[in-house]
């Protein structure tokens, strides 16, 4: 007997150019094609009942073949590139009618808020990694959710691909302290973000070997406990001698370990915010936040000149600040020049707690 010849594959072929609105003509019928190919020429493939479009020896799209003529046959999954380029072309897009009913549901949701178009996009472009029939079966259960967005959908996708958990290893370690959940750190980002430091310093990276400042005076100082009373506190010192990351660095500690509210001001920048809330007809609130905080730092006072407006706004603060909300100091300057600073002072709102850097 003779061997059954393979099936004969008969098609009539011809070269094509994709447009740019990524399509091919053949039989005066249209046919989608991969956007990235727009301006190249394809092979097209016809068959009795589909068109197969090649580029080099792979296949880049199969279509059912139109038999009328003058129509146009899209693949929704050729424009996805296109889509996260210009997410705006899924209003109005011909080629994304045909997608399947949980997409397309998930699209009108998303239609109604601004920017709906761009998380559809997002959506669309996990098709080509995650498989269609993944994002499908996500898509659903966002839709049953109520909650439309894009990241529902991946943690969906996430939780539908993840990988079985490992196999129990026996082991005759045995846990002796239960793990505790440690909520507090957040509550310290949060302190730490709240008080505005330039930067985050802490004692760790103060060098006391070079410094003259008393370091057991700053350790009692980073406890805050002086903010229980209100007390205040002046670092006098040099350019560059530390004093402004000593004032962080207490800051820090009572933040860490006290859970203190604390807010720190260049001093020129606060008087430019108390100028501005008085022309602006809101004198005061300023003062009524800061006396929420446990401790309110003035850094470089004197450092740079201010108007006597501002000197008088500034010292308006501190009296509004005594015996309510602490307040560390770092200057430059002697105290006996504190008059001159802020007109009618009284140095000994400032004066509690003393010491050079």
């Amino acid at each position: 007997m003779m061997p059954v010849p393979a099936l004969f594959d008969g098609y009539v072929e011809k070269l094509s150019r994709v447009s740019s609105t990524c399509l091919i003509t053949a039989h005066r019928n249209r046919y989608s094609v991969p956007c990235e190919l727009v301006g190249q020429m394809v092979s097209t493939r016809l068959y009795p009942h589909q068109i197969s479009v090649v580029v080099g020896d792979a296949v880049v799209a199969n279509h059912d073949r139109l038999t009328e003529r003058e129509h146009i046959r899209y693949d929704w999954q050729h424009y996805i590139p296109l889509v996260e380029r210009k997410p705006g072309a899924l209003r109005n897009g011909a080629p994304f009618a045909d997608m399947p009913k949980p997409l397309q549901q998930l699209r009108q949701g998303l239609m109604r808020h601004q920017g709906g178009d761009r998380i559809m996009a997002q959506v669309l472009a996990t098709v080509p990694a995650a498989g269609l029939g993944a994002v499908l079966v996500a898509v659903e259960l966002v839709i049953e959710t109520g909650a439309l967005n894009a990241e529902h959908v991946l943690n969906v996708l996430s939780r539908l691909n993840a990988s079985p958990l490992p196999a129990c290893v026996e082991t005759s370690l045995q846990l002796k302290e239960a793990p505790q959940a440690n909520t507090g750190r957040y509550d310290d980002l949060r302190g730490m973000n709240a008080a505005k430091f330039p930067v985050h310093l802490d004692l760790a990276g103060f060098d006391f070997a070079s410094s003259t400042v008393d370091q057991s005076l700053v350790k009692q100082l980073a406890t805050l406990a002086f903010t229980d009373t209100a007390q205040n506190a002046v670092l006098i010192g040099g350019p560059g001698t530390g004093k402004t990351h000593l004032a962080t660095a207490i800051a820090v500690s009572g933040i860490a370990l006290q859970g203190k509210r604390v807010r720190f001001y260049s001093t020129v920048d606060l008087v430019n915010v108390l100028e501005r809330e008085k022309r602006d007809g809101k004198a005061g609130r300023l003062a009524m936040s800061l006396m929420r905080m446990d401790l309110v730092i003035l850094d470089e006072l004197g450092y740079l000149p201010f108007s006597q407006v501002g000197g008088a706004l500034l010292f308006h603060l501190l009296s509004k600040l005594y015996e309510h909300t602490s307040v560390i100091i770092t200057t430059t300057i002697r105290r006996t020049r504190f008059r001159k600073l802020l007109p009618a002072s009284q140095p000994a709102h400032l004066d509690r707690r003393e010491f050079r850097s």
